[in-house]
């Protein structure tokens, strides 16, 4: 395992839903006289506010972040703070390191307006299982409105999955799709 003194010196990036551990050396707060903790926030992402505890390991502190926190999100843009305690004198608190780190997007994610969109797409073309049948908008289940119904949600719900897509696209530092380019010539 290497060992830097930024964490983002070594884990530029990685995929959402990997666990991913690091050694990191600072020169001023050497482990075991520094105790350190990271804070981490996954921009977009509700549950993406969390703290880990880095473990010494000689003067280095380790830091793992395990797939549970980075699963199942959209990815995004990580943002963390290294926090040094003395460990002589829990009053004495500095920020020791701070970046960003890209989060790809988890391939298996899925969020409600993609799940719902589904369900719809599929009581529209007549193969849709019994979870989805049953998915309701507001008090009416799918599998109980009528095809103008269907339609009508399938046109909003198509509306809200390219607005996260599109927020998403941005959020990973890509253009959105709606970009019109245009040359005029003389």
């Amino acid at each position: 395992m290497a060992t830097s003194n930024a964490l983002c010196d070594t884990l530029a990036e990685f995929w959402a839903g990997e666990s991913q551990t690091r050694a990191v050396a600072f020169d001023s707060y050497p482990a075991p006289t520094y105790n350190c903790a990271y804070q981490f926030w996954l921009a977009g992402v509700k549950s993406g506010r969390f703290t880990l505890d880095a473990v010494d390991t000689g003067t280095s502190h380790r830091i793992t972040i395990p797939h549970t926190y980075t699963a199942n999100t959209p990815g995004g843009t990580l943002t963390y703070r290294a926090v040094v305690t003395a460990a002589a004198d829990s009053t004495d608190v500095k920020t020791a390191d701070a970046g960003l780190i890209t989060v790809r997007p988890d391939p298996t994610y899925c969020s409600h307006s993609e799940y719902v969109l589904t369900a719809i797409r599929a009581t529209i073309e007549g193969r849709a299982d019994n979870d989805q049948k049953t998915v309701a908008m507001g008090d009416v289940q799918l599998q109980f409105m009528s095809p103008q119904q269907l339609v009508t949600w399938e046109t909003a719900y198509a509306g809200r999955v390219r607005i996260e897509s599109d927020n998403m696209r941005k959020a990973m530092g890509y253009e959105s799709r709606n970009s019109v380019l245009a040359r005029f010539t003389g």
